[in-house]
């Protein structure tokens, strides 16, 4: 029989999730529809709690994901209409949700290869335009995100849903803005060619040139309102800016990052069929 109270504790425990206290204290995060809870079980990251309603689409594609979801949880709920109601913030629930454990990346731990790009978010605040970010990495291929604090939460369920599945692809980092300007001098030891680029609005380098740098490359984007640090603008080699020909006083965070992205690595994607 499917799990039909709202006061049921293992329900409740799910449903706190929506709050970034319990995600820190249990180390989970909330996961929406049956394909994204497919991506992180084909991912290999550790699936704690598959949550299935009766009338859940079933077909020979989503059997198959069904089936290995089902067989790598550590606990299987089945619940009713209501309680998915109560699990999820949409005003249309999806029928399978899943409860991942999250699997941020130490920074000490990237290790910076000649082809790598990463993408340094200072302190951004928006969770749909930093979801979006992690989305637009996966698809252009970039290295990962480092993600300055204080900071929206990447395991927050707004983030989560903005990256359709790309937050279980794209290696993701949290650390102080001290400790990344002493990584990024580090690195320089190790990769002497290693550029620091940040979109700033005294930049005087055209985004369209940056796919020409030789080394490894990290981008850093500061908020909206305030831009790069002084600190972090100070570390950079070089300052970038996007040409704009309209009216448009600038652009938000997700576009920017995105058009500065897509032209550091526009010659490595794979052409058109």
């Amino acid at each position: 029989m499917p799990i039909t109270s709202l006061t049921n504790p293992r329900v409740k425990d799910i449903a706190a999730l929506a709050t970034k206290k319990q995600r820190e204290e249990t180390g989970l995060f909330l996961v929406e529809g049956l394909q994204l809870v497919g991506f992180g079980v084909a991912a290999g990251w550790p699936l704690e709690t598959l949550i299935v309603r009766a009338d859940w689409e079933s077909g020979a594609r989503s059997e198959a994901v069904m089936n290995d979801a089902r067989n790598v949880a550590n606990h299987v709920l089945d619940v009713d209409a209501a309680v998915m109601h109560k699990l999820s913030n949409k005003d249309n629930p999806p029928t399978v949700m899943g409860v991942f454990g999250q699997r941020p990346q130490a920074l000490k731990k990237v290790k910076l290869e000649a082809s790598s790009v990463w993408l340094i978010l200072e302190e951004p605040r928006d969770p749909g335009n930093v979801g979006t970010i992690i989305r637009t990495a996966d698809a252009l291929g970039a290295s990962g995100v480092i993600i300055i604090p204080p900071a929206t939460d990447i395991w927050a369920p707004e983030c989560v849903r903005a990256t359709m599945g790309s937050i279980f692809h794209v290696p993701l980092v949290k650390a102080s803005r001290t400790d990344v300007l002493e990584w990024v001098e580090a690195q320089h030891t190790f990769h002497p060619q290693l550029t620091l680029a940040g979109l700033h609005l005294e930049g005087e380098t055209d985004i369209r040139t940056v796919a020409t740098y030789a080394g490894p490359t990290l981008l850093a984007f500061g908020t909206e309102q305030t831009g790069l640090s002084a600190e972090l603008t100070a570390a950079c080699t070089q300052l970038l800016k996007i040409p704009m020909a309209g009216k448009a006083e600038s652009l938000n965070l997700a576009q920017a990052a995105g058009l500065t992205l897509y032209e550091t690595l526009r010659e490595r994607l794979p052409a058109l069929s």
